[in-house]
């Protein structure tokens, strides 16, 4: 049980955070609270005293006009822009839960004092937001239902930056008013938000931002009826904390020094039933199977460690201490690892994130592991994420997500290279054949009579998920050859190089830069060589009628490698501390950063030498390796 000491951030129950409306003389209107008592569902006496907050917002007070931002993007700040809106010293509004956290940026840089956030009902109560069509009688968020987050921009402890929060670190002061985004943050109620803009008259506001909550409203500080304001007040306060996480090992036989990790964060904002407890149910039962068969005598060829991890939701904690202590030996020893997070939200279909040398793996055991599709009829996940999950770039196949939700794969992955992967599975609609958070999502609706009544009533769901990821771990750690397929690593580099030769950005097309870009395409060109050659010492490995241990240990040892090569702390990225991996989701980050932040051609040209280096290693790691015989 590694434990840590970090800075974390809590609202004071005694003195909540609060929202007030005055008047044009600046007497109080209207106090809203923002406290309320919540249960695990119906029928339950057990009250809660939940008291909503943006964990490391700045604390103060701010007063000013209440401006709609709509979902706060770039593009609606241009379009406050092109109208002569101005929100200086104004309280700014957003229908965004997953944009606030750049909305608050670009606002806080337009001079706005705070910025309030509710959960759009268009998303989170489909089906309309009167009581029969939300929570507890449908699955949708109901009107007093607030969505909690956290605002510090890095990961893991603000006070040990790069280092663990161990005895003996030296500890930097982190201070609200500097640290933290210069702006007063708190989540609403899509039910607040309506009783706002009700007090918000004319028509000014765009035509297209009028789909929320009232056809009426303005977005500049021109109020005509009421010379209203807004006054927020934030109390929250920051707490040095021990947290833990727990870790279970199980010795490998033949390959004790590889390790394959498998695990999950173990807090949650409130009852936090999908996120993360379903995750902790996997977890667990995986451990009592696997822990079965060591008592009737199985070992792996390979160490597994379980994991579950403290305080993620403020900021990936505990997994980014634990890898900031133990990186160099990780780094070297890490195999992979699978993050189960929040595997059961819903039974539409399975969304899989991973790098691309996981791919195979996922391909073979979706086809294993079936799922319900309605009553008494299953079909594999292969079958039921072709038939109802986007289209796929890759004929045949369906479709695998580069990383786009964030977990504790992120230190495993983007900081020490170790081949990742997460898995969940959906609740049961998308939206332009893109994927949706489950309607309850950091709410204090996200509870255990949630799940079996919306979700997975009779948990098959998650049966089939424990299943599917129990597979790939134990394939993990035990084949005779590590199941990481490099060509599929060869195919997302070329996927890469393509989309950076279609970059739109004049520099692309300076001479030195295209010299960096013709070296860059010569390595890849030998990596895609050495990939063939590499298979085929694999298949040869594979079908060989005597196994030569020393062989499968130098294939091995290459395979786990691999995905390190392409870490590297100088590539350009908004959290250089964390995210050092030089080609992820099938684009070249750092370079396309360097291109879309700088005029200068040098930064663009040290990012491609980055990304050749990386590409260029790979293929000498992948080299054949001679094994000298001792007869």
């Amino acid at each position: 049980m590694p434990k840590y000491k970090v800075l974390l951030s809590y609202p004071m129950e005694d003195k909540p955070n609060m929202i007030s409306i005055l008047n044009g003389n600046g007497t109080i209107v209207k106090n809203i609270t923002q406290q309320l008592e919540v249960t695990s569902g119906p029928g339950t006496n057990n009250r809660t005293l939940f008291t909503p907050y943006t964990a490391y917002s700045m604390n103060g007070t701010a007063t000013g006009k209440l401006i709609y931002i709509n979902e706060g993007n770039k593009v609606d700040f241009e379009e406050l822009d092109n109208s002569s809106i101005s929100i200086n010293g104004s309280i700014v509004l957003s229908r965004s839960f997953e944009n606030f956290y750049p909305a608050a940026i670009m606002a806080a840089k337009r001079g706005a004092k705070g910025l309030l956030y509710y959960p759009d009902p268009n998303k989170f109560a489909r089906e309309g937001m009167g009581e029969n069509s939300t929570y507890p009688n449908r699955p949708w968020l109901a009107s007093d239902a607030v969505i909690l987050a956290g605002i510090y921009g890095r990961f893991g402890d603000p006070e040990t930056r790069l280092m663990p929060s161990v005895d003996g670190i030296r500890r930097i002061t982190f201070n609200d008013a500097k640290d933290s985004l210069p702006i007063l943050i708190q989540p609403i109620s899509y039910g607040t938000a309506r009783m706002l803009f009700q007090r918000i008259d004319g028509d000014a506001v765009p035509f297209k931002w009028r789909r929320d909550l009232t056809s009426t409203f303005r977005c500049d500080q021109n109020y005509t009826k009421n010379n209203w304001t807004i006054k927020l007040s934030i109390n929250n306060q920051l707490a040095r904390k021990t947290i833990y996480n727990v870790i279970a090992t199980i010795t490998g036989r033949e390959e004790p020094d590889r390790y394959v990790f498998f695990g999950n964060h173990r807090d949650a904002w409130v009852y936090g039933a999908a996120d993360a407890s379903t995750g902790t149910s996997l977890l667990l039962e995986t451990s009592r199977v696997l822990m079965k068969l060591v008592k009737q005598g199985w070992r792996p060829r390979r160490t597994i460690k379980f994991c579950s991890f403290g305080a993620e939701e403020f900021g990936l904690m505990g997994s980014v201490e634990w890898l900031e202590e133990n990186s160099y030996i990780f780094k070297e020893r890490g195999v992979a690892y699978l993050n189960t997070d929040v595997p059961v939200q819903g039974s539409h279909t399975l969304l899989a994130q991973t790098s691309p040398l996981l791919m195979d793996l996922i391909y073979k055991w979706i086809r294993q592991v079936k799922v319900p599709v309605d009553e008494g009829r299953n079909e594999s996940m292969f079958d039921v994420m072709m038939s109802r999950g986007p289209a796929s770039s890759i004929p045949g196949y369906p479709q695998l997500r580069n990383f786009r939700y964030l977990s504790d794969f992120i230190p495993f992955y983007f900081t020490n290279g170790i081949p990742s992967a997460d898995f969940s599975y959906f609740y049961n609609y998308t939206k332009e054949g893109d994927f949706e958070l489950y309607p309850t999502y950091h709410t204090q609706e996200d509870t255990f009579y949630w799940i079996e009544k919306f979700a997975d009533p009779k948990f098959e769901i998650h049966r089939s998920m424990t299943l599917l990821m129990g597979g790939m771990l134990i394939d993990l750690a035990d084949s005779l050859i590590i199941p990481l397929n490099v060509t599929r690593l060869k195919d997302a580099l070329r996927k890469a190089y393509f989309a950076l030769t279609a970059s739109s950005s004049p520099l692309i097309k300076a001479t030195l830069v295209q010299q960096h870009i013709s070296a860059l395409n010569r390595s890849l060109v030998k990596f895609s060589s050495q990939c063939d050659s590499f298979n085929s010492e694999i298949l040869q490995a594979k079908v060989s009628d005597k196994v030569d241990p020393l062989k499968v240990r130098t294939l091995n040892n290459q395979l786990n490698m691999l995905g390190k090569a392409f870490i590297n702390p100088r590539t350009k990225s908004d959290n250089p501390a964390i995210v050092q991996h030089v080609a992820f989701s099938e684009r070249f980050n750092g370079v396309l950063n360097a291109l879309g932040k700088t005029n200068d051609t040098s930064e663009i040209q040290e990012q491609l030498s980055i990304v050749n280096v990386a590409i260029s290693s790979a293929a000498k790691i992948l080299k054949s390796i001679e094994i000298v015989s001792q007869e």
